[in-house]
């Protein structure tokens, strides 16, 4: 499997990969982003990539060519009870050698900013990143985000440690980052326990 392989799914979302003919990464994305207000909390949590400029759009413009590189697997998130969006997230710096990768770019529409809808988000990441291969899944969260850096722990995630000023965020401030992982048995041992939470949830 590669991570931005086409439907793949869990029992409660179906993860669609952009930047692939089925869901291009174009405009209407970024309409989509707009008409769920997760505008403004992407542009308040993410660090600044080189390239990606001063507003939202350009921001944008240099992640769909990261996407077409290869380095940068961006996920849009549906419920399947309805095909509302629920959100997304993207997997970052995938390593074949060391089994690695990296879940970021998190984000939830604001009907949906609670733990049910996280934890389901996560639930999809983390089956994909297993059937890719992942023997080693990463976070890195802003220690100054207190409600994902409680999310995380509740995800069964160990918290490596913490780097110290390790990203410039887009308004200009600096960031320590957590950085939290799950590794080997871990991984099945999360979504056993996500599966028993979320059984009921949807």
């Amino acid at each position: 499997m590669r991570l931005n392989d086409p439907n793949v799914e869990s029992q409660w979302l179906t993860v669609y990969p952009v930047g692939t003919p089925e869901l291009p990464f174009d405009e209407n994305i970024i309409e989509m982003l707009h008409l769920t207000d997760a505008v403004q909390g992407m542009w308040d949590w993410l660090p600044r990539i080189s390239g990606g400029g001063t507003s939202f759009e350009s921001y944008c413009r240099r992640v769909v060519k990261l996407t077409e590189e290869g380095r940068f697997f961006p996920m849009a998130v549906f419920r399947k009870s309805d095909n509302a969006l629920v959100g997304g997230a993207s997997f970052l710096r995938p390593s074949r050698t060391h089994r690695s990768v990296e879940i970021g770019f998190v984000l939830l529409s604001e009907r949906f900013r609670n733990w049910v809808s996280f934890a389901a988000l996560q639930d999809a990441m983390i089956r994909r990143a297993s059937g890719w291969g992942a023997q080693r899944i990463i976070w890195s969260v802003s220690s100054n985000n207190d409600r994902m850096m409680r999310a995380m722990m509740r995800l069964g995630a160990k918290q490596d440690g913490v780097l110290r000023s390790a990203y410039r965020m887009n308004d200009g401030s600096w960031c320590d980052t957590a950085i939290f992982s799950l590794v080997k048995d871990e991984i099945a041992d999360s979504l056993v326990r996500l599966d028993e939470e979320l059984k009921d949830a949807f």
